[in-house]
């Protein structure tokens, strides 16, 4: 079976919503979710955000049923590059990972890992079945967000990579070692100019409070307007990656040389 797997449960909240006799089982921080989508069963791995928990959740792939045929990770990144607007795919070629120092700079890079071809080009197909906006090229996973367009453009000229995520090499990495297909497909958040606010980042990942909320918006008048626009900009993002999902699942399942039967 086809396994989605996303970090944050809004991410891929929209196709959630319309599965039909959904299950939930719970694995640590995280969750699975299986139910039907015209016909077709779906599976969703919701992990939490970062790379312990990417991890915790990729050592879970073994024990699920049915087994996973291949595994294609959703959800949002941060653009590294300039010409990406809100909501435009980044399909991955390749992942590198990395920390953040101190200083602001990436602590080397480990060993570059790739997406699997034909699972790249099942998903490439799917997006461009769904007339969405898609670039390709390189994924950095850091161990922390990148909320700044100065710590963003820094790492572009390090790495050359187009957008920024915490989970996607752990993934990668796990399903490599399972010989299972992986690849990579996430819609924009953050623009190199429309930087995270560091109070945003702490609240917990399952969703603020209204104080955590109002707290913010007193701090300053400009800040309704910067939430307006991440807001704005998530709304874009959740929207391609519905698309996208549904154009998946109309593909129909997904096996060696393309949509076969499971």
């Amino acid at each position: 079976m086809l396994t989605i797997v996303t970090a944050l449960p809004w991410e891929a909240g929209r196709f959630v919503e319309r599965l039909e006799a959904p299950q939930r089982r719970d694995y640590g921080e995280g969750w699975v979710l299986e139910g039907q989508r015209d016909g077709r069963c779906v599976r969703v791995f919701v992990s939490g955000p970062g790379p312990e928990r990417a991890a915790e959740a990729a050592g879970k792939l073994e024990s699920l049923e049915p087994q996973p045929n291949a595994v294609v990770s959703t959800g949002v990144a941060g653009a590294l590059s300039d010409d990406l607007r809100a909501g435009t795919m980044v399909l991955a070629r390749d992942f590198l990972s990395a920390k953040l120092g101190a200083d602001g700079f990436a602590k080397g890079h480990g060993e570059r890992l790739t997406a699997d071809v034909e699972l790249r080009a099942w998903v490439r197909a799917a997006i461009d079945a769904a007339e969405l906006y898609v670039e390709e090229g390189t994924s950095v996973t850091f161990d922390k967000v990148l909320g700044t367009a100065g710590l963003k453009r820094r790492e572009r000229a390090r790495s050359e990579s187009l957008v920024v995520q915490m989970e996607d090499s752990v993934w990668s990495e796990a399903c490599l070692g399972l010989g299972l297909p992986f690849a990579s497909a996430r819609a924009v958040l953050d623009t190199v100019a429309t930087p995270l606010p560091e109070e945003i980042l702490r609240w917990d990942w399952r969703g603020a409070s209204k104080r955590e909320v109002a707290g913010f918006l007193g701090r300053g008048p400009w800040r309704a307007g910067r939430l307006a626009q991440l807001g704005w900009h998530r709304g874009r993002a959740c929207r391609a990656i519905d698309r996208m999902l549904e154009s998946m699942v109309s593909a129909g399942p997904y096996g060696p040389g393309g949509a076969t039967a499971e």
